[in-house]
């Protein structure tokens, strides 16, 4: 809120409140949206959205649905809502289950946490990295646990095994069938070769299909590691 504005008296006082507000969390670059098609959301950051309402009637339930519709697929942002009044049960309850931080605030300014994501946001503000990432800031992680995961580990380390192996017979495959094809020393010798030839293209099938398959496995492990440890975060946070 600019140093001009003592008290809110209007809708935009109130949302200029919020975005600062909202800054003193770690959200640093929070900012009013304007007039106009704003689509639910009033105040913006790249990490958290929210919608302010000035108003005395209590803010239900659809007015935080449209909020959340707001922030479409972008799951990394937070959404916060910030009213001049209360909140009916069932607005609480969905806020609960779309993990959404619910504040009041007063003539002043001053806020007053109606959930426990609320009450978390004022007591431990987001930290200044977490605030400013942008979409790349996840990749580091992504490295890290993929070089630590034993299931992905598992498949690359199989897959250099069968490539050492595969390497060694078939460099041994292909001067035995080289020999063979352009020396022979009997008719014999010619349908081994070609026999052998088979065999080396059969090896290289199976090796193709099984890399294929172990890589495909360590992918599946990695996603299901990475879906549990978005779960346990989540919960953590209720």
């Amino acid at each position: 809120m600019s140093s001009e504005i003592e008290y809110i008296t209007s809708a935009e006082d109130a949302e200029e409140n919020a975005a600062e507000k909202m800054r003193a969390m770690g959200f640093t670059d929070a900012r009013v949206t304007g007039p106009g098609a704003d689509g639910g959301v009033d105040v913006w950051s790249r990490t958290a959205v929210a919608q302010v309402k000035w108003r005395s009637a209590q803010t239900g339930r659809p007015e935080l649905q449209q909020l959340y519709g707001a922030r479409a697929g972008d799951r990394d942002q937070r959404l916060l809502f910030f009213t001049a009044s209360g909140y009916s049960q069932a607005a609480i309850e969905y806020a609960k289950s779309v993990k959404m931080a619910l504040f009041i605030y007063d003539p002043l300014g001053e806020l007053t946490p109606c959930n426990k994501r609320a009450r978390k946001l004022l007591a431990a503000p987001v930290s200044t990295d977490e605030s400013s990432a942008s979409a790349p800031a996840g990749e580091p992680f992504e490295v890290t646990f993929a070089s630590k995961s034993s299931a992905p580990s598992g498949g690359g380390g199989g897959g250099g095994c069968f490539e050492t192996i595969g390497s060694v017979i078939a460099l041994s495959l292909a001067v035995k069938f080289l020999t063979m094809l352009f020396s022979p020393e009997s008719q014999t010798e010619f349908i081994i070769a070609i026999a052998l030839l088979v065999v080396m293209v059969a090896l290289g099938i199976t090796y193709v299909i099984v890399r294929r398959r172990l890589m495909a496995q360590g992918r599946e492990a990695m996603e299901q590691r990475r879906e549990a440890l978005r779960l346990e975060k989540e919960n953590s946070d209720d």
